[in-house]
C-alpha cells in the first residue's frame, strides 16, 4: 500500500489538491493507495463527496511492504516518523525544507537515510535545490497538473479591464502593491479582484474575466495559482517564487524581483497598457502562456511520470 501523508487543512491548498490527485492516479493505475490525515474521519473541504480512500494516523498499520509519503516541511519530526518503514518525500516546496531546523541543530533533514528510497519534486529549481545539498539523493520531478478545462478559457472577448490576486502569502507586498497603483491614478477603470476562500469554480470565474494575474508567492516549489491564472488567459506577472521561474521568461509570465514593489507596480502598468493599446500583442503572449501550460502540464504526462517514479521504487523494492 502505498500511503500519502495529508495535512488537515481547513482551507485547501494546492499542495492538497496535489495530494488526492497522486492517490487518485495511482488507484486508476492499480496500485493500492490511500490518504493518511492526521485526524480519522477529516476530509478537505470540497471534498466531501469525491475523494479517495482515508486513513486517520492513528489507524494507520504499517506493514514493511508499506509506502509511506511523506511532505518535505515536517522538519526534525521526518527524522523520527516510521522508523524501519520504506519512504518517500514528496516535497512540493523545496525551500521548506530546512522549516523548524534551527542553527544549533546537528541533525539534517534525512534525504539521504537508507529508509528514505526517492524523493518526488514538483519543478526543475526545487529539483537542483535537493541534488546540490542531498548530494546523491534519488529526486524525480513530476509535472503536476490540475482540473485544466475548469480554468480553461477560450473567449478573449469576455476579458475585462479586471486584475485578480490572491493575498495567502505575502500579503504586506500585496496591500502595497495594489494602493501605489491606486494613489498613482494610471489604471483608471481597471478593478482588483482579490480571491480569497472562495471555492474553485469561482475563482476559475474570476481568473477568465481578469486581464492580469499578481502572483506574491514566494518562495514557490511551482505555483499551481499561477498556471490556473495561466490556463484562463491571464498575464501573470510577479514574483517568480524561485520554483517558477521556469515559465516567467518575460515572455510567457513577467518576473519582478522579490520585494521590489516600485518595479512590480511599473510591470503591472506596462501590461495594463499593452491590454488598452495593443490587444493584439496581449493576447498572443496570453495564448502563449495558455499552450504552455496545457502541453506542459497535461494530465497525461503527470500520471506516465508519476507511474514510472513508482515503478521504480517499487521494483527495487523486490
Amino acid at each position: 500500500m502505498i500511503y500519502y501523508f495529508c495535512y488537515d487543512n481547513q482551507r485547501p491548498t494546492g499542495g492538497s489538491a496535489v495530494i488526492y490527485r497522486h492517490v487518485n492516479l495511482l488507484i486508476e493505475a492499480g496500485l493500492p493507495a490511500a490518504v493518511v490525515h492526521q485526524r480519522t474521519g477529516f476530509v478537505l473541504p470540497g471534498y466531501e463527496q469525491d475523494h479517495p480512500p482515508l486513513v486517520g494516523s492513528l489507524d494507520l498499520n504499517l506493514q514493511d511492504s508499506d509506502l509511506l509519503v511523506m511532505p518535505g516541511d515536517l522538519g526534525p519530526a521526518l527524522n523520527r516518523l516510521a522508523p524501519g518503514i520504506r519512504k518517500v518525500i514528496f516535497n512540493q516546496n523545496a525551500y521548506h525544507s530546512f522549516r523548524g531546523y534551527e542553527i544549533s541543530h546537528e541533525e539534517i533533514p534525512p534525504y539521504l537515510h537508507p529508509d528514505f528510497v526517492g524523493v518526488l519534486v514538483v519543478s526543475e529549481d526545487n529539483r537542483r535545490y535537493l541534488e546540490a545539498f542531498f548530494p546523491g539523493a534519488r529526486v524525480s520531478r513530476v509535472h503536476i497538473s490540475f482540473d485544466l478545462e475548469s480554468f480553461f478559457c477560450s473567449d478573449l472577448a469576455c476579458k475585462q479591464q479586471s486584475i485578480a490576486l490572491m493575498i495567502r502569502k505575502n500579503q504586506a507586498d500585496a496591500v502595497q502593491v495594489v494602493m501605489a497603483l491606486k494613489s498613482r491614478g494610471v489604471l483608471d477603470g481597471w478593478s482588483f479582484r482579490l480571491i480569497h476562500d472562495l471555492p474553485a469554480s469561482e475563482v476559475a470565474k474570476v481568473m477568465q474575466a481578469s486581464a492580469i494575474y499578481m502572483s506574491f508567492g514566494y518562495p514557490e516549489g511551482i505555483s499551481l495559482s499561477n498556471l490556473e491564472a495561466m490556463i484562463a488567459v491571464c498575464k501573470v506577472v510577479g514574483y517568480s517564487g524561485m520554483g517558477c521561474r521556469e515559465y516567467f521568461d518575460g515572455t510567457l509570465c513577467v518576473e519582478t524581483p522579490f520585494g521590489d514593489i516600485v518595479s512590480f507596480v511599473e510591470a503591472v502598468e506596462h501590461l495594463a497598457q499593452s491590454f488598452e493599446d495593443d490587444r493584439h500583442a496581449f493576447d498572443r503572449g496570453v495564448l502563449a502562456a495558455q499552450a504552455y501550460v496545457r502541453d506542459t502540464h497535461s494530465a497525461e504526462r503527470e500520471k506516465s511520470e508519476l507511474l514510472a517514479f513508482y515503478d521504480g521504487i517499487l521494483r527495487s523494492q523486490n
